[in-house]
């Protein structure tokens, strides 16, 4: 974990919290408020934990349990792996691995998120009160493509542990028998029953162990591309008023607010994106080399294939997407009214464009660089490159 990230983080959002920027308490405001209300119902979501349904929620996704149970089903899958070589396998490992990083955070970091969303909350909820027409429908809209990704997300979630119940079902795992004969002479019990235990309990571990996987994974997701998309509007908001008229000292204040909580989610969430990402790299590789050495088509494959454009490419759309948002800052502010403006305003609109400028704060990790639209494209044509190595291969045998 990061050191002394509670202090990093009191030092960076505390600031932002200024009178300049209200808090989100008028039922009436709501209605206009439609990025920040959707922020505050992140904020309640993975803050919660009052009613007996949130703490079950929150055992499945961000707990000791939560990892226990991905573990478990780590090791089981492993095990099955070694024991059969089944791609299937595989891809479930991969996919539990980046799980587990989701669920660490999750579990000890929902505090951090928590302050990182409700500041976010606040801060976009006063840009929405005070927006041009155009860039308000721009929020709207944001709020309501995230609203149905997360119904997607949370559609594909449950279509993944359908898929792993009905493959644990119908295709018992052909080293199941030989356990249950050791199991039926240690114990005296007769085979079949310890057939149908063994049989069971696999399949058991794998259902609670996907739910506990898929339930962190789709919730941190989401809540990451949405908290960059929330980031890059502000930045709209910010260049909209330094093209304009309007009080330049707000303005500057907006984006200093916007800089350090985006600095503050970089905090929180750039040592385990990573590891989150391996997920959407590495299952549809396993899957389509698969179908592409085999010829055969497994409806699993079709599960382990979707994250690479569901999770992989969304979220270096909106990476890149803060970027150019913070760009556009300096772009929009040149277009501003220099000569009706005093040299301190004219002073503080340079400083805002060399700020905007910047690279500190955007969306990255190690091992990677920057996440934007040109590392997503040099990942899928490496990632095609690959599949038409496959295939020339296959055409030579």
């Amino acid at each position: 974990m990061v050191p002394n990230l509670s202090r990093m983080m009191r030092t960076v959002i505390a600031p932002c919290k200024s009178s300049a920027w209200p808090v989100m308490v008028e039922s009436s405001l709501k209605k206009s408020r439609s990025l920040a209300l959707l922020l505050s119902e992140w904020h309640h979501d993975v803050t919660d934990r009052s009613s007996l349904s949130r703490k079950l929620l929150n055992q499945l996704r961000g707990s000791k349990f939560a990892v226990s149970a991905s573990l478990a089903l780590v090791s089981v899958v492993t095990f099955d792996f070694f024991k059969t070589a089944n791609t299937s396998s595989l891809t479930i490992i991969f996919g539990a691995y980046s799980s587990i990083f989701a669920e660490l955070l999750l579990w000890k970091r929902w505090k951090h998120l928590g302050m990182c969303l409700s500041t976010l909350s606040d801060i976009v909820g006063a840009v929405e009160d005070n927006v041009n027409p155009d860039l308000w429908a721009l929020g709207r809209n944001r709020a309501r493509a995230h609203r149905l990704r997360r119904s997607l997300y949370l559609a594909f979630g449950w279509l993944t542990v359908v898929s792993i119940l009905r493959m644990d079902v119908l295709v018992p795992p052909v080293w199941a028998r030989s356990m249950a004969g050791n199991l039926a002479r240690a114990s005296g019990l007769d085979e079949d029953v310890c057939f149908s235990l063994v049989h069971v309990t696999k399949t058991v571990l794998d259902v609670v162990g996907s739910l506990c996987c898929l339930t962190a994974f789709y919730t941190f997701v989401p809540c990451v591309l949405l908290m960059y998309s929330a980031c890059a509007f502000a930045h709209k908001a910010v260049g909209e008023r330094l093209m304009g008229s309007g009080s330049v000292v707000q303005a500057v204040e907006l984006q200093n607010a916007v800089l350090k909580i985006t600095i503050a989610i970089d905090s929180v969430i750039t040592d385990l994106l990573p590891h989150v990402l391996v997920a959407t790299v590495f299952m549809p590789l396993i899957t389509t080399s698969q179908m592409v050495v085999s010829g055969d088509f497994n409806p699993f494959d079709f599960v382990g294939g979707v994250p690479i454009l569901s999770v992989f490419v969304p979220l270096f759309e909106a990476g890149d997407d803060l970027a150019a948002s913070r760009l556009q800052v300096a772009e929009l502010a040149g277009f501003g009214p220099w000569l009706e403006r005093s040299p301190r305003q004219r002073g503080l609109v340079v400083g805002a464009m060399r700020c905007a400028a910047g690279v500190g704060g955007l969306p990255r990790f190690r091992g990677f660089g920057s996440i934007n639209r040109h590392a997503c494209l040099q990942a899928l044509k490496s990632w095609f490159s690959f599949l038409q190595m496959l295939l020339n291969l296959r055409k030579i045998d």
